[in-house]
């Protein structure tokens, strides 16, 4: 939870006496509280429906909820003063480094107005339950693929599905503290 990396901690999971688990053991419950949704799966969208998605994601806004989305490689900011529908005023795609560089082609939303096309495609990753439609995600299926690969798995999960979410965080967690509870 804390805002300055300085100030950042990374521990072990934490034990859980009456499941008989010590600190820094993996356990299920660990993984799957950690990532609720196990797959990831690409999907292309138009800078139209990437922005409704992020407009449906903020919605309930200042609500917490499960449709708030988690993102990576994106930059966006939404006004939550704002009518549902018009909320999301800015979206960058994000440079290697993380940063929206602010260049037209990193740009798909600026005040609120689609740019560069509202019909250019940008690839995605998403979970899989998001591309399933859990919490009432509704994502387009153009050229959909479901990723899991037994080639990722190393085998030291027993509870987690060889190409997962769940497996690579499994697999992490087991590699740095090699231990499963």
């Amino acid at each position: 939870g804390a805002l300055d990396p300085a100030d950042r901690q990374f521990l072990p999971p934490q034990g859980n006496t009456a499941a008989n688990k010590e600190d820094g053991e993996v356990s299920q419950l660990d993984v799957t509280w950690a990532i609720a949704a196990g797959g990831t799966t690409l999907v292309t969208l138009t800078a139209t429906e990437l922005v409704a998605t992020l407009e449906w994601c903020v919605g309930a806004a200042p609500i917490s909820s499960a449709r708030f989305c988690q993102v990576a490689g994106l930059q966006f900011s939404f006004d939550g003063s704002l009518a549902v529908g018009s909320r999301v005023r800015t979206v960058r795609v994000a440079d290697a480094d993380g940063a929206g560089s602010g260049t037209a082609a990193d740009v798909v939303a600026l005040g609120g107005v689609i740019q560069g096309g509202a019909e250019r495609l940008l690839r995605v990753v998403v979970t899989q339950a998001m591309a399933d439609g859990d919490d009432g995600f509704t994502l387009p299926a153009t050229d959909r693929v479901d990723l899991v690969s037994t080639a990722l798995d190393v085998g030291a999960s027993s509870f987690s599905a060889p190409g997962t979410l769940r497996d690579a965080l499994t697999e992490h967690l087991l590699a740095a503290h090699a231990t499963v509870g």
